[in-house]
């Protein structure tokens, strides 16, 4: 059966160099899905070192997609172009979904088809757009969301004190249904990074050794696209 794996390049580039390395080989970067199979799964996790040894130096890697979102507390201008208030990345206002206008957050979840550099400002022109519904508005915890994997607003998790009393009211024999509370919500947490005005950022996922419980768990929408990041493929193993 075949499988989707990723391959590192053993290159780093910014993120439209990337591309270019990529589409040279007729090969395509790998989804931010794929990613975070590799960094939160734990059967994935255990090919990390062979599979992409740059994971385990903790080197930061693009993702295929791009994420455009408006200003904390605000919403997409219907009939404007989505500018990254710092970048000049431009999402078009012909390619917005028009759903996306109807409510605060929202994000766009972009697969690009390819980006034109034209006037110092980089098009992003989409492939698909995905709308992320409840999206992060700051820096935060929430949980993953199925299609994308990225972070939206979670629902209210057990406190401390919450595990306690749930705790107390077990029998021994339940315990294991106490710690596979946990774990889920461990597991399906995810943190994101963004910036605080609007923005078009492409996705980059990395390890991180300083919260244990949140090791690969980071999405990051706040990477500068000129950065030189580890460049990776989605390949089939058979």
């Amino acid at each position: 059966m075949a499988q989707k794996i990723i391959r590192s390049l053993g290159i780093q580039a910014s993120r439209l160099e990337a591309e270019r390395i990529v589409k040279e080989r007729g090969r395509k970067l790998p989804s931010n899905v794929l990613l975070d199979d590799y960094f939160c799964d734990s059967d994935r996790c255990k090919q990390v070192g062979l599979v992409f040894p740059a994971w385990a130096k903790k080197a930061p890697v693009w993702a295929r997609e791009v994420l455009a979102y408006p200003a904390c507390g605000g919403t997409f201008e219907k009939g404007r172009d989505i500018v990254d208030f710092v970048t000049k990345w431009v999402l078009p206002a012909s390619c917005v979904p028009e759903g996306a206008y109807t409510q605060k957050a929202v994000q766009l979840f972009v697969d690009p088809e390819g980006f034109e550099e034209s006037k110092g400002r980089v098009v992003v022109l989409p492939k698909s757009i995905t709308m992320v519904w409840n999206a992060m508005e700051s820096n935060d915890n929430g949980v993953f969301d199925k299609k994308t994997r990225v972070p939206v607003i979670c629902p209210p998790r057990l406190t401390f004190s919450d595990r306690a009393q749930v705790a107390r009211g077990l029998d021994p024999d339940d315990y294991d249904d106490l710690e596979t509370i946990m774990r889920n919500e461990r597991e399906n947490r995810r943190s994101l990074e963004r910036i605080s005005d609007a923005g078009v950022r492409p996705l980059v996922r990395e390890l991180s050794y300083e919260d244990c419980d949140s090791v690969g768990r980071v999405v990051r929408a706040d990477y500068w696209p000129g950065g030189r990041l580890e460049v990776a493929v989605e390949a089939t193993r058979r």
